[in-house]
């Protein structure tokens, strides 16, 4: 994982959309940029462990910036894919639209694809979801820290 050059810690991703304006080793002019460090202005590749809506990988499984907000993230740690924040673009975290489909719909390519899904701290409307669809509830220790965490059957 990269840490925030300004920091320290982990980078603070914001989904800004933005082109970029002008060559730099990073990227080239008229790529979208898409994802910045607000604390030192990296720019996201698809190398990083995070995934945000719209990166390459984010398109593969279905998690795109048409379904999902901007900030909405996910993390790769190993095999398996950390959901970490996550929110339809459009609704209110704490009263998501019901039964649209698109993270179940998510979760099945991610699965296809031999990868565990993982939710580490679900809000109450997630862990609603997860319970209904069976994820197993257990203790993980990641990066030094242990808590609950959801498993997709």
């Amino acid at each position: 994982m990269s840490t925030c050059s300004k920091t320290g810690g982990q980078h603070q991703w914001l989904g800004d959309g933005k082109l970029c304006p002008e060559n730099s080793k990073d990227h080239t002019v008229g790529t979208t940029v898409g994802y910045t460090c607000g604390n030192c202005g990296k720019v996201w590749d698809d190398n990083e462990d995070i995934i945000p809506p719209g990166s390459a990988f984010g398109k593969e499984i279905g998690f795109t910036l048409e379904d999902f907000d901007p900030f909405s993230y996910l993390y790769k740690i190993g095999d398996s894919i950390w959901v970490s924040f996550i929110e339809l673009k459009g609704s209110d975290p704490f009263h998501p639209p019901m039964h649209t489909g698109k993270f179940r719909t998510m979760v099945e390519t991610i699965r296809a694809k031999g990868l565990k899904v993982k939710i580490a701290c679900p809000l109450a409307r997630m862990e609603e979801i997860v319970t209904k669809c069976g994820y197993t509830k257990v203790r993980e220790t990641v990066e030094g820290e242990e808590g609950d965490v959801w498993v997709a059957p």
